[in-house]
């Protein structure tokens, strides 16, 4: 048995896509003492995923899942609870044991609205999500780097110490910036969040009449059932999807989005907010 590599810290990061966004193989480094795996393309790599998260010890493991689809974001839990529960019925959620930072990388964060409906949708969902697995919840932009195995080793530094500062600048070990300034937009940190908290950005912002938004305890309370009940089974999570898709969610969205409508500068987010009062 290598003790040195079983001593080593361990950062698998994971892009929730279907496209090859971050290339079309898994990438793999030794950066310092972290040994750094990136992975895209879920269905493509299940059984490398599986293969890993069944071998790391959890306590040395960070999962820095890198939301671009929600269908893939629950893939991927979907193989964590396979690995988990080991056949058995088994409640993962709250201690999967790894630690893990889900990862909002939000380069057009300037161009969207982030008052929209759908936009605050997405973070209900994301929060809740991470509230579940005991994880971090961070949106960033300007962080391409973070597939770039050392770029990911001091992203995940800075975002696990829940650095506030607004900026962060990313190195590599002999302090070469490996990217323009990284902007940390939002840090909830693990074990903060709770579902009042996330109740609360629904209303918040300007609402659409039609709008169906998570608000209330009883739609906390049946999506947290619906949430058990599509991973138990292992077999689907359409019924999830749909819920999402019910409470503001596009069936798709991504973070790749290059035509955004309806764009408002931060006055005009300002006159919509005052508008509420």
């Amino acid at each position: 048995m290598d003790l040195e590599a079983s001593n080593r810290d361990k950062i698998i990061v994971i892009g929730c896509s279907e496209d090859d966004i971050h290339g079309t193989t898994v990438k793999y480094a030794l950066v310092s003492n972290h040994e750094v795996h990136v992975v895209s393309r879920i269905p493509l790599f299940k059984s490398y995923i599986k293969s890993v998260l069944a071998s790391f010890a959890k306590e040395k493991t960070t999962l820095v899942l890198v939301y671009e689809e929600m269908k893939m974001l629950l893939e991927f839990l979907l193989i964590l609870q396979s690995i988990e529960s080991n056949g058995e019925e088994k409640n993962i959620w709250n201690s999967p044991g790894f630690k893990i930072i889900v990862l909002r990388n939000c380069d057009t964060t300037s161009k969207v609205n982030p008052l929209a409906e759908s936009e605050v949708a997405l973070q209900q969902i994301l929060r809740f999500i991470s509230m579940k697995l005991g994880a971090t919840y961070a949106v960033v932009s300007t962080a391409k780097s973070f597939a770039d195995p050392t770029g990911a080793v001091e992203l995940v530094a800075n975002v696990a110490n829940q650095e506030k500062d607004a900026k962060l600048q990313v190195y590599n070990t002999h302090g070469i910036e490996l990217c323009n300034e990284v902007m940390l937009h939002q840090l909830v940190p693990k074990d903060w969040d709770s579902w009042s908290k996330i109740g609360l950005l629904s209303r918040s912002i300007p609402r659409d009449s039609n709008g169906t938004m998570l608000e209330s305890e009883s739609e906390f309370m049946s999506l947290d059932d619906l949430f058990h009940s599509s991973f138990q089974s292992q077999e689907s999570t359409e019924s999830l999807l749909q819920f999402f898709s019910q409470h503001g969610l596009p069936r798709k969205i991504t973070t790749r989005n290059d035509h955004h409508e309806n764009l408002l500068t931060y006055a005009d987010m300002i006159q919509q907010l005052k508008a509420l009062e």
